[in-house]
């Protein structure tokens, strides 16, 4: 819809307003968060009040600041400088979260801004928010940056394909004021897959700053070439025919290159935002892989299938302290001033999750003991020297360890390490066996939900890792269910009952399924949310002693490997013992979500319970809790396994004294509305009323709303308003969808409405009014089309309208015979031609898919190059197809065959009168006055186009309507076109309607009804 409908009194104002701040997006939205600060006048300092309840291991808060500065500020709370690179929006827009455990609870806290410079820095707003959950803390700078065009799946090399990395040894000389690579070498051992590979390519985006200076094999082999190609992010090595791999030969190829990784690329330093030093000043260097940027600072197979071992040796000046994956066997001293880190990660990794940090840390350690009592590992936090005070979490990481070793089986990495390693990231990573973590994290516990949500991910994404990030919700999904798993363990089901109630109202997306193509685009609602939930709603589905079972042996059974949904679907119904084919297709493959209508009584000992689901999907097969409340205290809980759309239960209720019942009231179903009662069913639509070949007969079709529909109800009536029930739901069952009208009054017209009737008995709100004249052989048929469904007006769309059966009145009044359908038949059980004339009713359209769709047009164009005689009728024709603004693909159609070219949006005139000459000469009308059944607010202006004629015409002399009477495109048939820039229902006299509607009847030499001839009788 455009935008003047939604105009005030006062919208100029606010229109200014926003031009003037037109270089800043707005904030995030502030929907069902709780904002603790919010200014909007210029300030270098504010204040806000934090309550004494707030938990910082469950809540956390980000700030959102707006400057006038492109530069970003330095943000210090309560006088201590925040470390965390800010996230960058529009320019001069900020976010960052903000270290909740150094909130002043019960007390004043302070927001200062500084330039870098140490200057004070005016914001022209400021906003403390909430984190509505672990998904946000764990990719707040993902999440909360401005939105950008999605970014595609690199395109995988042909070869890449035919290869299987076994290892990588990665030695990174690296500058940590600059981030400059010196010159570092990736040796690569890989092994063929098919016989005769020649050419191996690796994933290496250079952005031109990035330089390969060799590759050569080891041991040597001579005629190796590359290339490098930039549009595709790639690294091609050719060997020579010599070299030439058969199926398991293997080859170990030596890559020397260098340069400063662009920090556009998002990974190696995050330095995009000139944030490289702690608090203190001291530089820091780090990466960030996830999900395909591994490529942008070091050559390899970025794809999360192909996970090898790798050795790293890493370089940099000898004040530094450098933590990576895996095992550190030990230093040594290149070159004076310079130390080289040396780790061995013998388990297999994914490139994603390869990473470092150097800088100057702090450090504290402790071990944990595996599950048999036999081994000890240690754990331990790497955090900057200026936060001391979050080494203590390292007791609470051993104890979320130790809760996950005994639910999922033992710490994966147990022969090596499990550490954290602060970076100056907005946001968490769960690097294998070293999770990156931002600055004060750790300053609340260890048991805070980002450090609970990264350490689940050693289990689910590092020890198993999906095939591809399709499946993303293998990892997100179980680390956020873990963050409530581990609140059940602390403390209580209580808590985790609320846990899993925030993520429903912070939003669960039930329109994408988990599995999609754009999983890797981190959506919060789908593969976070929606992923806890669904396994919080398997875990209710199997029990928990079947759930644990089955997921300790899908991790078991691809341990260091891959997997898919599929994967988890076999373990869990090995588990289960019973197929989960349908939960796992309506809520891992599928979309939407069950709603319920419900209702209980007592009989005795027996509670009978009555359960209905009223969404239209199919329905969901799900046990169903339900809780009774019983007299003096306590409860008892029922469940039930709904498998139909209605079904009713007799529950023993023995000894039970119940007063109330509750409907899953620990959220172990993921649902729409719950209600109490009877319920209607949901509205049928009318899709068509033609005429049979038998005179008397009319065929009528529709289209069940689904739901608790249980059957149908056809009316058939002399009146447009009447009401007569010709087939109920005893003929009509949950499957019709045509029924044959019989017996009807020959050569009159009858109108036709529908209407569904629930398994309740209840009927749903009538369809649309359609009409038909039947009982008679004519000369001419015209069909009405219903296009008045997409529609955005005064008028909720969900209301029945009459407007295809006023068309009908008139041509019934002027003689001549019509069907009616709905404008989505078109092409598929209804086709234009052989009417002889078509109307389509347009009424007051303006919405994104526009008054005419492109299959449409189509039909239209074909049947009017043929000979066709079309009108068309509606406000806002003009201003959906006709503009010529933005390469609109339908204005040459608007032009060429409606014959009408758009003028204005408003005529602000609603009577008119036809033009000299024209074919409603003479005759003058109001129309959206009166008895019009609405008021059509946005009229079209119009003018002639391409041979038309302007034919009525507004009081200001402004085009009104258009006729045509000539070939259409290629055509060489004579045919005609009406078009009104207003909706002809609107005319609110009836005899002015019938006196336009024989106008254009006889524009189109339509012949008036013939009688038809009933067993040698003739009927008039």
């Amino acid at each position: 819809m455009h935008q003047q409908r939604f105009f005030r009194p006062g919208a100029a104002a606010l229109i200014l307003a926003a031009a003037a701040t037109a270089a800043f997006a707005a904030p995030p939205d502030m929907t069902n968060r709780d904002v603790l600060l919010e200014t909007s006048a210029a300030k270098t300092t504010a204040t806000f009040a934090v309550p004494d309840s707030l938990k910082p291991s469950h809540t956390s808060y980000a700030l959102y600041a707006r400057t006038n500065a492109d530069d970003p500020p330095l943000i210090l709370l309560n006088g201590i400088p925040l470390a965390s690179a800010p996230v960058p929006r529009e320019p001069g827009e900020w976010l960052l979260p903000l270290p909740t455990a150094d909130f002043h609870r019960g007390a004043e806290n302070t927001i200062a801004l500084l330039t870098r410079k140490g200057a004070p820095l005016a914001a022209e707003q400021l906003i403390v928010f909430e984190l509505l959950d672990g998904a946000e803390e764990a990719h707040f700078g993902r999440l909360f940056s401005m939105p950008t065009a999605e970014k595609a799946t690199p395109t995988l090399h042909s070869s890449q394909t035919k290869y299987d990395v076994l290892h990588y040894d990665l030695a990174l000389d690296i500058e940590t004021a600059s981030r400059q690579i010196n010159a570092s070498v990736v040796t690569v051992t890989l092994k063929s897959l098919v016989e005769g590979l020649d050419q191996i390519a690796f994933d290496f985006q250079s952005d031109g700053v990035l330089l390969i200076n060799s590759v050569a094999a080891v041991p040597a082999v001579s005629g190796i070439t590359y290339s490098v190609d930039d549009t595709n992010d790639w690294l091609i090595v050719d060997l020579p025919a010599a070299a030439e791999l058969d199926s398991g030969e293997e080859i170990t190829l030596a890559i020397t290159y260098s340069g400063t990784p662009s920090s556009s690329a998002g990974a190696f330093g995050l330095n995009s935002y000139n944030r490289t030093t702690q608090p203190n000043g001291k530089a820091i260097v780090y990466s960030f892989s996830e999900p395909y940027s591994a490529r942008s600072w070091w050559p390899c197979k970025d794809v999360p299938s192909d996970k090898a071992t790798i050795d790293l040796h890493i370089t940099v000046p000898s004040a530094n302290m450098v933590v990576t994956n895996g095992t550190q066997t030990g230093t040594t001293t290149p070159r004076t001033g310079r130390t080289t880190y040396h780790f061995t990660h013998g388990y297999p990794v994914a490139t994603y999750l390869v990473a470092f940090c150097a800088t100057e840390y702090a450090y504290a350690s402790d071990n944990y003991l595996s599950r048999d009592g036999l081994t000890q590992m240690e754990v331990g936090h790497y955090v900057y020297e200026t936060s001391t005070d979050e080494l203590a979490a390292v007791s609470d990481t051993i104890d979320v360890m130790g809760f996950y070793a005994d639910h999922f089986g033992e710490y994966p990495f147990l022969d090596e390490k499990y550490v954290t390693m602060t970076w100056g990231g907005s946001f968490g990573m769960e690097h294998q066996t070293c999770t990156s973590i931002n600055n004060r994290n750790l300053a609340s516990g260890g048991k805070s939900r980002r450090n609970v949500h990264e350490l689940a991910h050693q289990w689910f994404g590092d020890y198993v890792t999906p095939d591809d990030f399709i499946h993303l919700w293998l990892n997100e999904g179980f680390a956020t269910f873990c963050e409530a798993l581990f609140v059940e363990h602390d403390e209580g089901f209580a808590s985790y009952k609320s846990y899993i109630q925030g993520w429903i109202s912070s939003g669960i997306s039930d329109t994408t399924p988990l599995v999609y193509s754009n999983a890797d685009s981190f959506s919060t609602s789908v593969v976070y949310r929606k992923g806890g939930m669904v396994l919080h709603m398997l875990r209710g589905v199997m029990g928990d002693d079947a759930f644990f079972e089955g997921i300790r042996a899908y991790l078991a059974a691809h341990a260091y490997g891959n997997a898919e949904s599929a994967d988890l679907q076999a373990a869990m119904e090995a588990a289960h013992g019973a197929s989960l084919n349908d939960f796992f297709q309506d809520w891992v493959y599928g979309t939407g979500k069950p709603s319920y209508q419900w209702s209980w009584s007592l009989d005795e000992n027996t509670l009978n319970v009555s359960i209905t689901q009223t969404q239209s999907a199919d329905v969901f097969e799900l046990p169903v809790r339900l809780v009774a409340t019983l007299e003096g205290g306590g409860t008892h809980e029922f469940v039930v396994q709904n498998t139909q759309r209605t079904q009713t239960f007799d529950l023993d209720a023995t000894g039970l004294s119940i007063t109330n019942m509750a409907f899953d009231p620990d959220y172990w179903i993921y649902k729409g509305s719950v209600t109490s009662g009877a319920i209607e069913a949901p509205k049928a639509t009318l899709l068509s009323v033609r005429a049979s070949a038998q005179p008397g007969e009319a065929v009528v079709t529709w289209e069940s709303g689904g739901g608790t529909t249980e059957g149908f109800e056809i009316s058939a009536s002399s009146t447009m308003t009447g009401t007569t029930i010709v087939a109920s739901s005893s003929t009509l069952g949950v499957d019709a969808r045509s029924h044959t009208l019989t017996g009807l009054a020959p050569n009159d017209i009858v109108y036709v409405k529908v209407r569904a009737v629930s398994s309740q008995g209840l009927p749903s709100a009538w369809s649309d009014v359609y009409a038909v004249q039947t009982g008679i052989a004519s000369d001419d048929r015209v069909l009405i089309v219903d296009g008045y469904d997409r529609w955005e007006a005064s008028i909720s769309p969900e209301n029945s309208h009459s407007f295809a059966a006023i068309h009908a009145d008139a041509l019934y009044a002027a003689g001549i015979a019509f069907d009616s359908c709905a404008n989505e038949t078109l092409g598929s059980t209804v086709s234009l031609p052989p009417y002889d004339a078509v109307i389509l009713v347009l009424g007051e359209e303006s919405t994104i898919d526009r008054t005419f769709t492109s299959s449409e047009e189509t039909l239209v164009k074909a049947y009017l190059d043929a000979g066709g005689q079309f009108f068309v009728t509606g406000a806002e024709i003009g201003w959906d197809i006709g503009r010529s603004t933005g390469g609109n693909p339908s204005l040459a159609f608007y032009n060429g065959y409606l014959k009408a070219s758009y003028e204005d949006d408003d005529s602000k005139d609603y009577t008119v009168a036809g033009t000299s000459g024209g074919i409603f000469d003479g005759l003058a009308f109001d129309y959206g006055t009166g008895a019009s059944p609405y008021y059509p607010d946005w009229p079209d202006v119009i003018t002639a186009a391409e041979g038309g004629t302007i034919c009525l015409e507004y009081n200001a002399a402004a085009g009104a309507g258009v006729q045509y009477e000539g070939t259409f495109g290629s055509g060489t048939a004579t045919g005609r076109v009406v078009t009104f820039g207003f909706p002809f229902e609107t005319i609110g006299d009836e005899s002015a309607r019938h006196e336009v509607m024989a106008r254009i009847v006889t524009f189109f030499e339509l012949s008036p009804a013939l009688p038809v001839t009933l067993d040698g009788w003739m009927v008039y």
